[in-house]
């Protein structure tokens, strides 16, 4: 056999050659080249490497690497030391193909031993449309991670019910650390145990069956204040094994605040704190079916400041103003957590007293109140005794309806304000006395209040 006209092929490379013409290699569909390392002459080339490039057998082997690859060596170099740091075994390069047309393709080079030398066996895929895709979804992730991050209410992804990610919003909420939060189970936001367990309960029971969780509970910070919370949870990638749930965070503490600030409007007198008429028939509407429900009794007392006409006449309504309340402070002092006491009109109270059942126990109740009474008031430096009359209805002997209650009770109180009691009489007599107040001797039931 005669030497070979090219003085750079070696016997390897004859054997190189032999190896890129036999079936396995050069028929073969996939990209594949054989390379030589030191020259980066390409030795051979597959069918799959000829269709992909755009040259023919001839052409590919007759070109190095370098006319294919757009990498400097420079750049090259430093791919290689990036795939080691990564432990991956594939280099990620550009292509250039026939077309001029600049492909990413990822190259796995196996050496292999041909005769003495070595030779680099590569495989190549092309990979720009999928590096395209990762691009484009890791500019989405981004993106996402802007508007969650961005966002006006809490978001959270958990799993197992631990915090894998949470937003920044929910962060700031919590005055947790993002390494703080993430990682901890969500016990840590609740404002009690209690309230973790039956969340998880309520919630889980749901979600996991598709449905969407909503509810308004008061969550906790890292400072211990709690706040009021609107959440949503659902389950997404349900079928998945170990699926997460995503939670939105909604702050409504001031959206709770105002609804507080109209209920208390709504319910409550402004001056004394107390309930108002409209509370006050709604609980006795609820205490007589109770009463009725479970056969039992209660009382009803109606009770009106005698005299306080005279009072606002006198003293000016900034005055009947601090009766009132100092009246409402005492009148609280007598009544149990089951009573319901209320400022129902100007200067009228009334209290509703659950398992009082008999005229002996209203007797007992009432002269706790009188005993409430007994010390004089102070008002704008003036000691004033003040006194009520009462009136009692008994459920039901006495009335079964609201109306019915309240009538014979009014109808006891006005009989007692009629009999001219004697307290009623000493704050008359004390009221005329005003006059006389700056100008004469003190009378004995109103004095002024010594200096501190």
């Amino acid at each position: 056999m005669d030497s070979p006209s090219n003085p750079y092929l070696s016997p390897t490379i004859l054997d190189a050659e032999a190896l890129a013409g036999s079936d396995l290699f050069s028929n073969n569909k996939t990209i594949m080249l054989l390379i030589c390392p030191t020259t980066g002459s390409i030795v051979g080339a597959s069918s799959g490497a000829c269709e992909y490039y755009g040259y023919s057998r001839e052409q590919l082997t007759s070109m190095a690497i370098a006319e294919i690859n757009t990498a400097s060596v420079e750049e090259i170099s430093e791919e290689m030391n990036q795939a080691e740091s990564e432990s991956r075994n594939f280099f990620v390069f550009s292509h250039r193909l026939s077309s001029g047309e600049i492909r990413k393709v990822e190259v796995i080079s196996t050496p292999i031993n041909v005769g003495e030398n070595k030779l680099l066996f590569s495989v190549i895929h092309d990979v720009t449309e999928k590096l395209l895709v990762e691009e484009k979804a890791k500019r989405t992730l981004s993106e996402l991670e802007t508007i969650l991050d961005n966002a006006h209410e809490g978001i959270a992804y958990i799993r197992n019910r631990v915090f894998v990610r949470v937003n920044n919003w929910l962060l700031e909420q919590t005055g947790y650390q993002r390494a703080e939060l993430e990682g901890s189970d969500t016990s840590i936001i609740h404002e009690s145990l209690k309230s973790y367990h039956q969340i998880g309960k309520e919630a889980y029971s749901g979600i996991e069956g598709g449905n969407v969780y909503r509810a308004e509970i008061r969550l906790k910070r890292k400072d211990e204040s709690l706040f009021w919370c609107r959440i949503t949870g659902r389950v997404i990638d349900q079928d998945a094994d170990g699926a997460g749930s995503i939670w939105l965070f909604d702050d409504i503490s001031k959206q709770r605040q105002k609804e507080q600030a109209l209920h208390q409007r709504a319910n409550f007198d402004h001056l004394t704190g107390l309930p108002n008429r409209a509370l006050f028939l709604d609980r006795l509407t609820q205490a007589i079916s109770r009463a009725k429900r479970n056969g039992e009794r209660l009382a009803l007392l109606f009770a009106d400041l005698n005299g306080f006409k005279a009072i606002n006449d006198s003293l000016g309504h900034s005055a009947g103003d601090q009766a009132l309340i100092e009246i409402a402070q005492r009148l609280t002092r007598t009544i149990r957590d089951s009573d319901t006491l209320a400022r129902f009109a100007g200067d009228e109270f009334t209290m509703v007293l659950p398992g009082i059942d008999s005229q002996a126990s209203i007797d007992r109740f009432i002269g706790k109140i009188n005993r409430q009474f007994d010390q004089p008031f102070v008002i704008d430096g003036i000691s004033i005794a003040l006194s009520l009359s009462i009136g009692p209805a008994i459920y039901p002997e006495q009335g079964e309806s609201i109306n019915e209650l309240l009538v014979r009770a009014d109808e006891q109180m006005y009989q007692q304000k009629r009999a001219g009691r004697k307290p009623a009489k000493k704050l008359t007599q004390s009221l005329a006395a005003v006059s006389q107040y700056f100008s004469g001797p003190n009378e004995n039931l109103m004095q002024k209040k010594p200096e501190p």
